[in-house]
């Protein structure tokens, strides 16, 4: 079995962490962390898994552990070693000035890693260690796993108890065996379907021998047939040559160049003369502008003026808004208080009252006959004792006339103090309504100083902008003047141009028409010479024939391979039984459960005295009474008989979970291919009271020893034998 042995755990701008921080991981040692709230107790350990797949038990990731003070250069290291002697560092680094977003593995101390990326690390950490929730489940406890063994589903539980036990190996034979069954069983598929193919080949190549056979006759027939087309093609074509040239020869033969530079000079000219309008609206434009401009910081000093006179007449309302809702509020709370003062002493003589009519109720009801017994002592009654219960009741009735009497003016009093109450309350309103009046009248007018200032803008802006269009009108129309004699010239020169240009584009038309005309000529006369050359190409009947006795002879051959395949898959059916679910790895599982059913026994005899009894089996007894392959977690408290572990309280959670996690880990240890020196656990405490706290000390005490166990908790220092302690602030 490998054994990995972690050195080191190292921080720095991660978290609260803007120095190196360095967990060492003795062996034989329990090392506590300690100190308040908020100081990087758990992230500090959760900075294991972060380094090694990039997130740490809470899901967080990325800019969420970079250091806020510092912002960036965030690194996480872990240091640790084989049983082979191999040494392994880990980094990992977060916006970092050098080696920016990315994780490194070096080996034995190489100056370069041999494993460069997240996806390439936690590939090689996998293989190495463990995947993240073997991890979690085997390594680390902390304190709200969200995928935790007992929370996690059965698939989920199932994956985490097959990479415990290396199992997943067997699926991949078992997908290989599969892979190669189903190939083979393709291969004969393939090979009956190539039969088949080859019949209908045959069928096909036979109806294509006569087909053949057919076109060699008709070949002689068509070929008569192309030459007679073709000469008749060459003598329509000759006439058509004719009527073209004698069309070529009525078209003009003109210079284009001449008119055409005519033409571009024109152009020129006229967008001088646009340029030169497009400058003067600029300059124009510019100078409104910048007029516009000074009026408007004239206009915005102003309303900042206006809004900070405004402004400090509003704070005033508001502090005397303040002030008297404070004063009414402390006027209507001292009333309230005397109100629920009025109600206590109400409520007392109310309970007396009501006793002292049960009493009188009690003692009307007895029947009291001189010589009968007494119900309660038994002794005779006699006419003193009647006289003596009828004193005691006037007396009860006369107390309770003196207890209604005080509960009268007690009412009084209650019903003052609620007409006060409501007078306090809607003078404070009055008050605030008139202050709120006041805030609506300023905000009048401001907004009305603040209006007129815009429409002073407004029209200024208006009356720039008169200025402006008229002097362009004026300096532009000197312009158009000019430019509408050039654009009457060009509009001429363009119209001369174009009739020139279309008679030449009509000449070369009709001259590359002639040219296509000569060359079908000549093509037509080289058809005719390859027509009256070509014979009859027999290469194809003769080639049918071959393959058509090559495709028997496949036939025969691939008869032949499907005997051999099928021998081959009864073979790869043995095997793919044999990975299955219900082969080698299920006998491997039904080995497992006792030993973790008695690894769970034993620590939960350590944390509760045998209270609790937890099981694991892989088979479920559905509600019809069925049997189902399912991985179960079976719960039970022998003193509450509950069954449910959604029914235990969050400190019976507690401990289940950590004799699980010890469970888990044991199982590794047992069957699986490598082991840990390290254990760690955060605010393991949690939940839990004090009898159960001193159990749990104890498989503590006791777990470290070959081991280097880091342990989190505010509190129960003095029951930990801690070998070192950090106290973080």
């Amino acid at each position: 079995m490998r054994k990995i042995i972690f050195r080191e755990i190292g921080m720095e701008n991660y978290g609260p962490y803007t120095e190196p921080f360095i967990l060492e991981c003795p062996e034989n040692s329990l090392t506590l962390i300690t100190g308040p709230n908020g100081v990087g107790k758990t992230i500090a350990m959760d900075s294991m898994s972060f380094t090694f797949y990039g997130t740490t038990s809470k899901n967080e990731r990325g800019d969420d552990v970079v250091n806020n003070q510092v912002g960036k250069n965030c690194h996480t290291w872990v240091k640790f070693e084989d049983s082979d002697g191999n040494t392994y560092v880990c980094d990992r680094y977060h916006k970092h000035s050098k080696y920016k977003n990315t994780a490194r593995l070096t080996r034995n101390g190489e100056d370069k890693p041999y494993r460069v990326g997240h996806r390439e690390v936690s590939a090689e950490i996998d293989r190495l260690i463990c995947d993240r929730k073997t991890f979690t489940n085997t390594l680390m406890f902390g304190q709200k796993v969200k995928d935790f063994f007992t929370d996690l589903t059965d698939t989920a539980q199932k994956d985490i108890f097959w990479k415990l036990l290396d199992l997943l190996k067997y699926k991949h034979y078992q997908a290989t065996a599969k892979t190669e069954s189903d190939k083979t069983e393709k291969t004969i598929q393939s090979t009956l379907n190539e039969i088949e193919v080859a019949k209908g080949i045959i069928e096909n190549l036979e109806s294509q021998i006569e087909e053949e056979n057919k076109r060699a006759d008709a070949f002689e027939i068509d070929r008569k047939r192309m030459l007679d087309t073709l000469n008749e093609s060459i003598g329509d074509m000759k006439t058509l040559i004719k009527t073209t040239e004698e069309a070529l020869e009525k078209i003009p033969d003109e210079d284009l160049k001449p008119l055409q530079e005519a033409v571009f000079i024109l152009k020129g000219k006229l967008e001088n003369v646009g340029q030169d309008a497009a400058n003067i609206k600029k300059e124009v434009e510019a100078e409104g502008y910048k007029k516009v401009n000074e009026l408007t910081d004239t206009r915005n000093q102003k309303q900042k003026e206006v809004s900070a006179k405004y402004q400090k007449q509003r704070e005033d309302i508001e502090s005397q808004e303040e002030e008297t809702r404070n004063a009414n509020a402390t006027i209507l709370s001292e009333i309230k208080e005397k109100q629920k003062s009025v109600e206590l002493e109400s409520s007392g003589h109310t309970a007396t009252i009501s006793g002292n009519n049960n009493q009188i109720e009690k003692l009307k009801s007895t029947d009291l006959e001189i010589g009968s017994p007494c119900p309660t002592c038994l002794e005779a009654i006699t006419k003193k004792s009647i006289e003596n219960i009828e004193s005691i009741i006037g007396k009860l009735i006369q107390e309770n006339q003196g207890h209604m009497q005080t509960l009268e003016s007690l009412q009084k009093q209650y019903d003052e103090l609620e007409s006060e109450w409501a007078r306090e309350h809607l003078d404070g309103n009055d008050k605030m309504s008139t202050l709120a009046q006041k805030k609506m009248e300023l905000k009048a007018k401001e907004e009305a100083e603040l209006k007129a200032i815009e429409n002073r803008l407004s029209e200024l802006k208006q009356q720039i902008a008169d200025v402006a269009n008229n002097t362009l009108k004026e300096r532009i129309q000197e312009l158009e003047v000019n430019a509408q004699k050039m654009q009457s010239d060009l509009t001429k020169a363009e119209s001369v141009y174009f009739e020139a240009e279309k008679n030449f584009k009509d000449r070369q038309a009709i001259q590359q028409k002639l040219t296509e005309y000569n060359t079908k000529v000549d093509g037509f006369k080289d058809q005719i010479k390859t027509t009256e050359e070509k014979e009859f190409d027999e290469s194809q009947l003769k080639h049918l024939k071959n393959s058509k006795q090559q495709k028997l002879k496949e036939i025969e051959d691939s008869k032949a391979k499907v005997s051999e395949v099928e021998a081959e898959i009864k073979r790869l059916a043995f095997w793919k039984e044999a990975f299955s679910k219900s082969g080698i790895p299920s006998m491997l599982i039904d080995q497992a459960v006792p030993l973790m059913n008695a690894s769970m026994r034993k620590y939960l005899d350590l944390l509760s005295n045998g209270r609790y009894i937890v099981t694991f089996d892989t088979i479920s007894q559905t509600k019809g009474g069925e049997y189902r392959d399912k991985f179960s977690v079976n719960v039970l408290d022998t003193k509450t008989q509950v069954n449910n572990r959604k029914q235990l309280s969050g400190g019976q959670t507690r401990l289940i979970d950590i004799a699980t996690i010890l469970t888990l880990r044991d199982l590794k240890a047992e069957l699986g291919e490598v082991e840990f020196n390290l254990f760690g656990f955060d605010e393991i405490f949690d939940a839990l009271d004090d009898s159960n706290i001193g159990y749990v000390c104890g498989i503590l005490n006791s777990l470290k020893e070959n081991r280097s166990l880091l342990v989190i908790s505010h509190r129960h220092q003095d029951e930990l034998e801690a070998d070192n302690h950090i106290q973080l602030t």
